[in-house]
């Protein structure tokens, strides 16, 4: 498990979609309270970024979008407090945001809310 304290209000929203997402396409979730985020820790020794770098970069690609696909595929269960047409996007998708969970694959962490300060 990995302990994550966020310093920002898009920080915990960020959880809160991680929370939401359930453990399909990004790690799971196994508590969120205020700033803190209790997850899954990526355990394999690959990295996205690695591979990429090696030549391999359209592997990379596609098990980025396997994740976001994942991620981004319709919820039985609301999110917003009155969504319309609206899809809630990782924000902050990148080799270094996809990492290896071994038995559970390449899932995603770390979303940002889109348009929104890294700093």
């Amino acid at each position: 498990m990995m302990l994550k304290i966020s310093q920002t209000e898009d920080g915990c929203r960020g959880a809160r979609l991680m929370e939401w997402w359930g453990g399909e396409g990004a790690a799971r979730v196994f508590g969120c309270e205020g700033p803190a985020l209790l997850m899954e820790r990526a355990i394999g020794p690959a990295s996205l970024a690695d591979l990429a770098r090696s030549g391999h970069d359209d592997e990379a690609c596609r098990i980025l979008c396997s994740a976001a696909t994942q991620m981004h595929a319709l919820r039985p269960r609301p999110l917003l407090a009155a969504p319309r047409d609206i899809s809630v996007l990782h924000g902050d998708l990148h080799h270094d945001n996809v990492l290896d969970l071994g038995t559970r694959g390449w899932l995603a962490v770390a979303p940002w809310p889109y348009g929104a300060n890294a700093g």
